[in-house]
């Protein structure tokens, strides 16, 4: 959970957390300040959690300015870690696509969070490519070849 600027902290993410926990049929909920502004939540339950009952929460819906970034659910210790860095990507790409939506899933951009996970390397690796595609075509001077791939 984060919230926006004009958002009131910590108490009532507290409290949105445990709504949500409860929306989703958890059977215990786990939330830690994660700094000034948010809030990381783990659920534990004995079934399946019903994560589509998220984006019409009453509880998100009147705390405009509250966002939650959802990792995909799993089991035991690595399925905790990485359901966790699941929702931290999925948060990075809510934050960074400007979206005003206040659930963002990580299976929804679960490729987009992949590809961008390092940008830099991502642009490298594509412009590399191009740039391989785009000097093979025949009679191609190399210099426009790499201008094109820059591009």
């Amino acid at each position: 959970l984060w919230a926006d600027a004009e958002f009131d902290l910590l108490p009532p993410l507290a409290e949105i957390a445990v709504a949500l926990g409860a929306i989703v049929g958890a059977d215990a909920v786990l939330a830690v300040p994660s700094g000034e502004r948010g809030m990381w939540m783990w659920c534990a339950s004995s079934r399946e959690p019903d994560l589509s009952l998220l984006s019409t929460s009453t509880a998100l819906r009147v705390a405009t300015g509250v966002h939650v970034a959802v990792g995909i659910c799993s089991t035991g210790l690595d399925g905790f870690r990485r359901s966790h860095r699941q929702a931290l990507s999925a948060q990075k790409m809510a934050v960074a696509s400007g979206r005003t939506r206040q659930v963002t899933r990580y299976d929804d951009v679960e490729l987009v969070a992949m590809v961008s996970a390092d940008m830099d390397c991502s642009w490298r690796r594509s412009g590399l490519t191009v740039l391989r595609m785009v000097s093979d075509l025949n009679g191609m001077p190399r210099r426009l070849a790499i201008s094109a791939a820059m591009r």
